[in-house]
């Protein structure tokens, strides 16, 4: 009798704890799984440095014109929250004269300097430790030349700022990125690419830049002006000089309807070189392996944005959550800005 009730409360127990197991281990899959339902925490180091908290302190030499200064003496993350670091201070840029002064300001200090938008470009790409941050959000002003197809914007201003003003006069960007939140500054740094395979990287849609030097001098940059320095800046990571503004070429809007094709990677060579690379019908493309376990990394999911004969004004952009979509017709308008597919 003492047995039986021995097992039974051993059975009893490990019962409990596998149900406390199992609420423990929903409530994480749940938390995991759900969207956020706050703000990231950015306050904190990985790996922990014991310097983490104390502050720069930094004799300096005034500069001969005042800085806006947004935060001396603090700390800097970027988009991830993983690089929180140390910085001299982090200067508020409205114009080319804030940058001037800043880098006045750095080289008689003997700091190095980092150029920072959005901060997406992560690791520490955006910021140095005990450096000087200049912040470019507020460089950001955006005038459009109908006529040539073309629009002069600051580096702060964002691709979706460019994309509210353009899309009502029919146009749209050749190439960007997969989402639209990045600065244009941070995004001729690292030369990003998007998914419009004929133009390539947005480097192929600049036209000209403006780019400060660390001397204070602005240097005109374009293919033909200053070509190795556009070379550099593009995809330079702010290595060669502070880009101020820039030219970038602009398409007309265009309406695709979306086709996906599933095939083996080994075939996507083949399939690439004779039903997209000469095929001008399709505007935009991209692919994405899988990672299910029993396809992995070796199903790829094609999908291809095919000009449509599109009659009548093309609707402009909305966001993706409330753009409608006519599920009887395989036509839609590719929105670029909302679903941060790029191109045009």
């Amino acid at each position: 009798m003492t047995w039986r009730l021995w097992n039974k409360r051993r059975a009893l127990a490990a019962s409990f704890l596998l149900a406390c197991v199992a609420i423990f281990s929903g409530r994480k899959i749940s938390d995991y799984s759900s969207p956020p339902n706050r703000e990231k925490t950015c306050d904190f180091v990985f790996p922990s440095d014991s310097r983490a908290d104390n502050p720069t302190t930094i004799v300096v030499k005034p500069a001969g014109q005042p800085i806006l200064f947004k935060d001396q003496g603090g700390f800097i993350n970027d988009a991830s929250c993983l690089n929180k670091t140390r910085v001299y201070g982090i200067v508020e840029i409205k114009t080319a004269d804030d940058v001037r002064t800043a880098l006045e300001f750095a080289r008689a200090n003997h700091l190095k300097v980092s150029v920072a938008g959005q901060r997406h470009s992560m690791g520490g790409q955006t910021f140095t430790n005990d450096g000087l941050v200049l912040d470019m959000r507020n460089l950001s002003a955006i005038s459009l030349d109908r006529d040539r197809k073309v629009v002069h914007v600051q580096s702060g201003a964002t691709w979706a700022q460019i994309q509210q003003l353009i899309d009502k006069e029919g146009l749209s960007i050749q190439a960007m990125q997969s989402i639209n939140v990045f600065t244009i500054g941070g995004s001729l740094s690292v030369n990003a690419h998007g998914i419009a395979h004929r133009p390539g990287p947005v480097a192929s849609t600049v036209r000209s830049m403006h780019i400060m030097l660390a001397n204070g001098e602005i240097k005109n940059a374009s293919p033909t002006e200053n070509p190795e320095l556009f070379r550099l800046a593009l995809g330079g990571y702010g290595l060669f000089g502070v880009i101020l503004d820039a030219e970038i070429q602009l398409v007309d809007n265009e309406v695709y309807s979306l086709e996906t094709k599933t095939l083996d990677y080994r075939d996507f060579p083949a399939y690439y070189r004779t039903r997209v690379a000469d095929d001008d019908s399709v505007g935009l493309m991209y692919g994405r392996i899988s990672i299910s376990p029993t396809s992995y990394l070796r199903e790829t999911a094609i999908h291809i944005y095919r000009k449509t004969n599109f009659i009548g004004p093309v609707p402009s952009i909305q966001p993706l959550m409330t753009a409608s979509i006519d599920s009887s017709s395989t036509s839609r308008r590719l929105e670029d800005s909302a679903a941060g597919l790029g191109g045009r």
